[in-house]
């Protein structure tokens, strides 16, 4: 009786104020792999009733459905190799509905997943507006963590997203924005990295799946307390930063910043407007947005004149000899920016993704450039870092046998540079995109707008992919373009004018 009262009185604490969590500035967020069922791009099971035991799993109308029609058989779907446990602190985000059968089934969104012995986290939800926290060990023993407890929090006709947010020694667990429960985060194994969801007698639609690193380093994410306090120069190159609350805070800086910068910044820039191929609708906008980028890099972030090679309307010849005229002129220490604007396509009986030259047809591909010929000019770029932004209709099937996985998260700008980098950013992935981009036009502000010195690409990918998603029917995609010889680094746009 006295263990009932207590679940009783426990249950009704929960979700009657909001846990405090701990906020995370976008640009420590890196996007390590993500998934809005398009189509089966991560090859998730998929299968058609089973009578043995009465599963169903598959992905239709951008989204991806379990159902189990027995209460006693379990259905699942988990996928490993996230290698989110090598991050210091991640976030993992899903979208789950409830459809139907047994409205006590729960609705389970599981993560560390230990694929040599069972055991896994899992929390979620049911029919009923219930949920709960578990812990299944190797025994398959589960511990419930936070019991079965009614909630409003819960949309019970419509999609919830889960966030499951780990920040030091704590997991932070939300449902629709709203952290309703915390507890020790111990620590994860290299093998414990699978994440997926499973239900017993219920069926459950899944919108969209987010897997992201965040970088706790100082170097990162203190640059707002720096520019926000006073600083003076102290010997040894270091910077003390004062700030009433937060006390002193030293740190090493690189004071040298011609040691961080050297070489040449190439730009090899691309817009296709008009089209032989009548098929092919004429475009309005690249040749604009093009050329507003680059004005942009040469009045901004140090690319001169001359190392600019500008394509404009380009056959695939045109677009090949840029590619060539890149290759030839620069070096180790140099770097290269590459934007494509204009059509593309992608073949599914081929799995590989186009861009379209001005004499391109429409049915015939001679003339089209292959991802896997990109990959091939890229991999012959001397220089240390290749940056390429593609904003084209199906832009981000450069990256199809890829997860959006970058291969880490470093200390600071300077081990960025060091490390040789091939890297890319699309305005979306496996879709269409409109003629008038709202990508472009929020690349082009942000690279307008930018205070810093220093400007990553993974902060220029967080500094616009939510906008640009919550603003047009795309998700821009960032990711290491394969088979190109990336090793970690990341192309660096360094403004002279800007803040350290």
């Amino acid at each position: 009786m006295r263990l009932i009262i207590l679940l009783s009185l426990f249950s009704s604490l929960l979700f009657a104020q909001e846990i405090n969590y701990p906020k995370i500035d976008p640009h420590q967020k890196v996007v390590l792999f993500e998934d809005h069922f398009d189509q089966n791009n991560f090859n998730w099971d998929e299968h058609e009733y089973l009578q043995y035991d009465a599963t169903e799993q598959k992905i239709a109308n951008n989204q991806y459905r379990l159902t189990s029609y027995d209460k006693t058989t379990e259905t699942y779907a988990i996928l490993r190799n996230f290698d989110f446990p090598k991050y210091d602190n991640f976030e993992i985000i899903t979208s789950m509905k409830y459809e139907g059968l047994n409205d006590k089934g729960g609705n389970m969104f599981v993560w560390g997943y230990n694929y040599k012995k069972g055991s896994e986290y899992s929390f979620g939800f049911n029919g009923r507006g219930e949920m709960c926290v578990r812990y299944t060990d190797k025994r398959k023993k589960e511990q419930f963590l936070m019991p079965w407890t009614f909630t409003d929090k819960v949309k019970q006709d419509d999609f919830n997203e889960l966030k499951v947010l780990k920040m030091e020694n704590w997991y932070y667990l939300f449902i629709n924005g709203f952290c309703f429960f915390k507890f020790p985060y111990k620590e994860l194994l290299p093998y414990e990295d699978a994440i997926g969801w499973e239900g017993k007698g219920t069926d459950m639609s899944i919108d969209y799946f987010i897997v992201t690193g965040i970088n706790s380093s100082i170097d990162e994410y203190t640059e707002s307390l720096i520019h926000s306090t006073s600083a003076f120069d102290t010997p040894n190159n270091e910077v003390v930063v004062t700030n009433k609350s937060a006390g002193i805070l030293k740190l090493k800086i690189d004071s040298v910043e011609n040691e961080l910068i050297k070489g040449e910044y190439y730009a090899l820039l691309i817009a296709n407007e008009k089209y032989e191929d009548k098929d092919w609708a004429n475009l309005k906008h690249p040749i604009n947005d093009t050329k507003k980028l680059k004005s942009i890099l040469t009045k901004k972030y140090q690319f001169k004149e001359e190392n600019i090679v500008y394509v404009e309307n380009g056959t695939r010849t045109d677009i090949l000899k840029g590619f060539n005229e890149i290759i030839k002129r620069t070096h180790e220490d140099d770097k290269v920016l590459i934007y494509y604007s204009g059509h593309g396509i992608y073949d599914y009986r081929a799995e590989e993704g186009f861009w379209i030259p001005s004499n391109g047809g429409s049915v015939d591909d001679t003339e089209w450039i292959a991802n896997s010929s990109l990959t091939r000019k890229i991999k012959s770029i001397s220089a240390n870092h290749v940056f390429l932004i593609s904003d084209s209709c199906f832009g981000g099937s450069i990256f199809k046998l890829s997860r959006g996985k970058l291969t880490s998260i470093e200390k600071s700008v300077k081990k960025y540079i060091e490390k040789k980098s091939r890297k890319g950013m699309t305005s979306g992935a496996l879709d269409t995109v409109p003629d008038k981009s709202v990508f472009a036009n929020y690349l082009y502000e942000y690279l307008k707008n930018n205070t810093k010195k220093y400007l990553t690409t993974t902060s220029l990918f967080n500094g616009i992919s939510e906008i640009v998603a919550l603003n047009s029917e795309n998700i821009p995609q960032y990711s290491v373009l394969q088979n190109t010889g990336d090793e970690g680094g990341q192309f660096v746009f360094y403004n002279a004018g800007g803040l350290d």
